[in-house]
């Protein structure tokens, strides 16, 4: 049965049979928080600054209880018994409103559901409980296996009246996605786009792997998604599954890179030295680079910071190579634990006008060679603007080290801490 319908779902995704995405959403979520504006963070900075858009994504536990819905769990409740088929993976769901919402978000003749996700089920057990007269559900956590460190994909694709929903983020349905910093992209169209296809593949040859993963490794079930006739040329979204597709994936990120005027960078993590060799040359080549990152960095050599201490050490060396001309980086103030930056995407700007790489792998080397990742390269202008209106939300309520360290003099949990010292850089001679 199990062959019979991959057989079926192959010969649409290879055919021509699909057209372009026909529509696309994007949301950057940039929460508004007063932990610090309020006082509720205790700090000694004066009341004129507290107000400013910076504080603003510095979140504790009472500005996650109010921020309400995230964009997806908002996305299913406008969509209650709609859905006919849903495939996801996550690196986590830590939220059972999601699972009781995604349940009636299912049409009562729905065809299946299959979710599986790292780490715990606890949250998944409304949606294992859910009702579907005739429906296939296979929801469950999943065990690391075939070498890989990691389970950290992050998507759900689902159809209803010959119409697709492909939801790509950054994020994973937990109870403090609404303060975390991520992107959530949609793209809709045909049951037979090629890009709703690609996500339902993955998931399908998942199942088969995880039911019998003694007869085929991951990596050659997944050849039978990959799309021969999905290229750049003709595509205005590639979907690449890391670790499988890493040389196309760099490929990709060298080709722009090499030919941008300007890169911008948005990551949670950053310590790949393949990555850092692609944007340092690009940089030696007068390309301008600006990169944000979580200021968790800068507290990472405190040992009275737990789940910090000692465990950026590579990351920090990412840093003192990449800067000097030309290259800026710029921190988030977030609170440790409550709120951080997770958005992870390249922009690229040249002659040939803006591009986009994006998806759920940071810029470190295990998102490359070692985890389960999806990524994604779009030449879609509405797409790819999305990304950069975004990025230069957070580049504006970001700051410089110098600032940084002034705010960190004056704010409660940062006082007294050690904090690494952002400008210090590597002596290197250009290429």
């Amino acid at each position: 049965m199990f062959l019979q319908a991959l057989t079926a779902l192959l010969i649409v995704i290879s055919g021509q049979l699909s057209p372009p995405v026909e529509n696309v959403a994007f949301f950057g979520n940039l929460p508004k928080c007063n932990a610090v504006s309020s006082g509720r963070e205790p700090n000694v900075i004066p009341d004129t600054d507290r107000q400013l858009p910076t504080f603003e994504l510095y979140c504790d536990a009472e500005d996650q209880e109010r921020q309400g819905d995230s964009y997806l769990i908002s996305l299913l409740r406008i969509n209650q018994g709609h859905f006919d088929q849903v495939d996801g993976l996550f690196w986590a769901v830590a939220d059972r409103t999601f699972s009781r919402v995604l349940c009636s978000a299912l049409s009562p003749s729905a065809v299946h559901v299959r979710l599986f996700v790292g780490g715990s089920d606890s949250a998944l057990r409304p949606l294992l409980n859910c009702s579907l007269a005739s429906a296939h559900k296979s929801v469950r956590s999943v065990p690391l296996f075939d070498g890989l460190s990691s389970f950290h994909p992050k998507f759900l694709a689902a159809v209803a009246d010959n119409e697709s929903w492909t939801y790509v983020s950054s994020g994973n349905p937990t109870t403090r996605s609404a303060t975390v910093v991520d992107f959530n992209v949609l793209f809709r169209g045909s049951a037979t786009s090629q890009l709703y296809l690609w996500h339902r593949c993955v998931v399908q040859i998942f199942e088969r792997f995880m039911a019998f993963p003694q007869d085929e490794p991951l990596k050659g079930l997944y050849q039978q998604c990959r799309l021969p006739s999905y290229s750049t040329r003709d595509a205005s979204v590639v979907p690449y599954l890391m670790p499988f597709d890493q040389d196309a994936y760099l490929a990709q990120l060298a080709f722009w890179a090499g030919r941008s005027d300007e890169i911008d960078i948005s990551s949670q993590s950053y310590n790949s030295d393949r990555i850092l060799e692609i944007i340092r040359l690009a940089a030696d080549n007068g390309a301008k680079v600006r990169y944000l990152r979580d200021d968790d960095i800068l507290l990472s050599t405190d040992p009275t910071v737990a789940g910090l201490a000692n465990s950026y050490d590579e990351h920090i060396l990412w840093d003192r190579q990449l800067c000097g001309l030309g290259v800026s980086r710029r921190y988030l103030l977030t609170k440790p634990g409550s709120s951080f930056l997770h958005s992870k995407f390249f922009i690229f700007r040249g002659s040939f006008g803006i591009r986009v790489l994006f998806g759920s792998g940071n810029l470190t080397y295990s998102a490359i060679t070692d985890n389960l990742e999806n990524n994604y390269f779009s030449s879609d202008e509405e797409v790819a603007l999305g990304f950069a209106g975004f990025f230069d939300k957070l580049w504006q309520v970001s700051v410089d080290y110098d600032h940084w360290r002034s705010i960190a003099e004056m704010l409660g949990s940062y006082r007294g801490k050690k904090w690494v010292d952002g400008n210090d850089c590597a002596k290197r001679s250009s290429r």
